[in-house]
């Protein structure tokens, strides 16, 4: 059928003989994209051969089939405004602007609504605008505002305010709006439970309906099917089937059946959703056979807001069947859907008070205002009187200001003129005071070269004559004979562990000099943390006194893997160990670690049972050269060059102030 149309649409002479046929073609094509290409070319078409009604007529059928675009419906509007006004024209717009207004309320924030719809109440209020069709569009926005806010009792006063102007609306501008209220009002009304109301409502709608069926009958629109809004109808009142007669029920279930036999949507609809057949069964006290449907259904009755009917029903069958199983469970589940209702349509009473509350502030503010301004304009009258008489005086007054200004100006510029000589001599001599910094700060950079490079020497110069003296000196005490052999072995110990503390000191500053300018760079790895540890343990333990015992212990069952630098890790460590072991005379020296899974830190603990910190030098000891004991071997360099190493490792070193049997320092290590 659609194939001979689309011949008989090539072979058309005119563009009057085209219309009928695209008609046909636009009916056949209802519910698929091609409806959409076939309303744009007969909107062109009926405008450009002045046919404005079915101009505005393809306008609202193309508006219908893209809802959800806001460009495309601004568009629709743009062409019914190029159309001579008209009741047809002005009804199209008005479709059209409630249609934008419902998209747009879907981005639209919480607050944003609960501004405009203030703003809707009060200039509703205010009174009416002497165009039907512009109180209309205000009103629709309105009600639209205020669905997203509550359903109750406020929702359903301006629906029914609504109606009042829709039902005014001339014979020639009541095609689509009319439609697309009743609707919505029928929704409304079976939702709150007026049953009666909304079968009323459903039996406008199917009036309209009637209506333009016979109307497009007339035009010669024989394949404008209209099977599927009868059956949304039809079964929109067998919903509402406790305010009907049993004959009514039979009459319309019937009617149902029969639209399901002969239109695809339909009959895909009944089998699957099974709503009619549900209501049916209900309305004939069929409940054994909607018990099942029942379940079957009321997983679909979830995502289509019907929950709590379904349990209704639900409750209702198994009463009748003593199915006290069902009974309990489908109460269990409509009670707890009851609490969040009733908390919902307490959410929206309050709301509704809210929006009272709001709107007739704003009404007392809008009053005061236009109070206060009565009382600006009196006040500003006598004003004007006092500025005529003081106008006279404010002009000498000016006058002799003018004159003053001008010779106070001349001295001014003398001054300027004085003040620019000397802005320019200091200018000059900030200027050298900028080169002469440049020029220090290149000699202090230079120096701090020189410096660095000095120490390295020096390190370098330093170290090859103390290996040569500890070699030497371990070389005579192995070679020495009798009695004099533990005594040279003694002094040779005292060489080598003097000359460890001299390269020590070197090594502490090339550190921190290297540290300070930048030059050390990291070279983070995979280690096992164990081995790091035991490795510092075996670097100090010589150094121990014999009393001390020095051991390295953890909780972690298995060696755990981090990923750090593992020289520096070990530097760290063994300065933390060297300093326990200066300062503990007897007892132990105890190396461990723990992992903080929450903060992501490993924590590194040395705890001795020495002479301890003052709380008050927990900080202090970590500055460089900073020594609490002046009379104890170091160079107090040790603990600031961990902070400075802790810090590269992003990681922190601290004195555990809680602990008093000795000392206990906290190395702090991020996981990752």
């Amino acid at each position: 059928m659609r194939d001979s149309i689309m011949q008989q649409l090539a072979q058309a002479r005119t563009p009057q003989d085209s219309i009928p046929l695209m008609y046909h073609l636009l009916d056949l094509s209802a519910g698929n994209t091609k409806g959409e290409e076939i309303s744009r070319k007969l909107i062109e078409t009926a405008h450009s051969i002045q046919e404005y009604d079915v101009e505005l007529d393809a306008i609202r059928l193309y508006s219908n089939t893209v809802l959800s675009n806001d460009s495309l419906l601004s568009l629709c509007l743009s062409k019914a405004l190029r159309v001579p006004q008209s009741n047809n024209r002005s009804e199209t717009i008005t479709f059209i602007g409630i249609n934008r207004t419902s998209l747009s309320i879907r981005t639209t924030s919480e607050s944003e609504k609960a501004k405009a719809l203030q703003e809707l109440i009060s200039t509703y209020k205010q009174g009416q605008t002497g165009n039907i069709y512009e109180e209309i569009l205000q009103l629709y926005t309105l009600c639209l505002y205020l669905a997203h806010s509550t359903t109750g009792d406020l929702y359903t006063q301006y629906l029914e305010k609504l109606k009042i102007l829709i039902d005014q609306l001339p014979q020639d501008g009541r095609k689509a709006i009319p439609t697309l209220y009743y609707t919505q009002l029928s929704i409304i009304y079976t939702r709150n439970n007026e049953y009666e109301k909304a079968i009323k409502a459903t039996k406008e709608t199917l009036k309209i309906i009637h209506r333009l069926e016979a109307e497009y009958k007339k035009q010669g629109r024989i394949y404008r099917n209209y099977d599927v809004s009868y059956y949304n109808c039809y079964r929109r009142i067998l919903s509402n089937y406790r305010a009907l007669s049993t004959e009514e029920v039979e009459d319309y279930y019937q009617k149902i059946q029969e639209i399901a036999k002969r239109n695809s949507s339909a009959k895909k609809d009944f089998a699957t959703s099974k709503r009619p057949q549900l209501y049916y069964m209900m309305a004939t006290h069929q409940y054994a056979k909607a018990m099942p449907i029942l379940k079957e259904t009321y997983e679909q009755g979830k995502k289509t807001g019907l929950q709590m009917q379904y349990l209704q029903y639900m409750i209702e069958a198994a009463k009748a069947l003593n199915n006290y199983n069902t009974l309990l469970q489908a109460t269990l589940e409509y009670n707890t859907l009851l609490e969040e209702y009733n908390k919902v349509k307490a959410a929206e009473k309050y709301k509704e008070l809210q929006i009272l509350y709001d709107v007739n502030e704003l009404r007392a503010q809008n009053s005061q205002l236009t109070m206060e301004q009565q009382q600006a304009k009196i006040e500003w009258s006598r004003t004007i009187l006092r500025i005529t008489f003081i106008a006279i005086t404010i002009l000498i007054c000016l006058l002799t200001v003018a004159l003053w200004l001008y010779y106070r100006s001349r001295r001014l510029a003398r001054r300027l003129q004085h003040s620019k000589q000397k802005l320019q001599s200091e200018q000059q001599v900030l200027l050298q005071t900028q080169k002469d910094l440049v020029i220090a700060r290149d000699q202090a950079e230079s120096a701090n070269r020189l410096k660095t490079l000095f120490i390295q020497n020096m390190s370098h110069e330093i170290r090859t004559p103390l290996n040569a003296i500890v070699g030497f000196s371990q070389v005579m005490a192995e070679n020495s004979k009798g009695d004099l052999k533990d005594e040279m072995s003694t002094y040779a110990e005292m060489i080598s562990s003097n000359s460890e503390l001299l390269l020590t000191l070197v090594g502490d500053v090339l550190d921190i000099a290297k540290m300070e300018s930048g030059e050390i760079t990291l070279k983070q790895q995979l280690c096992s943390v164990n081995t790091v540890c035991n490795m510092a343990i075996t670097s100090v333990k010589h150094r121990i006194r014999p009393e001390v015992k020095m051991y390295f212990k953890t909780d972690i069952k298995t060696d755990y893997t981090l990923f750090t630098d593992p020289t520096r890790l070990e530097q760290v460590l063994i300065n933390f160990l060297n300093n326990a072991a200066k300062f503990t005379h007897k007892g132990e020296i105890v190396l461990s670690y723990e992992i903080d899974n929450t903060s992501q830190k490993i924590i590194f603990s040395v705890t001795d049972t020495g002479i301890g910190v003052p709380a008050d030098k927990a900080e202090v000891i970590f500055d460089r050269f900073e020594k609490l004991d002046t009379f104890t071997q170091g160079t107090g360099l040790g603990l600031h060059i961990c902070r400075l190493i802790a810090r590269m490792l992003k990681g922190d070193v601290k004195l555990d102030t809680s602990y008093t049997q000795g000392a206990r320092f906290l190395f702090i290590h991020p996981l990752r």
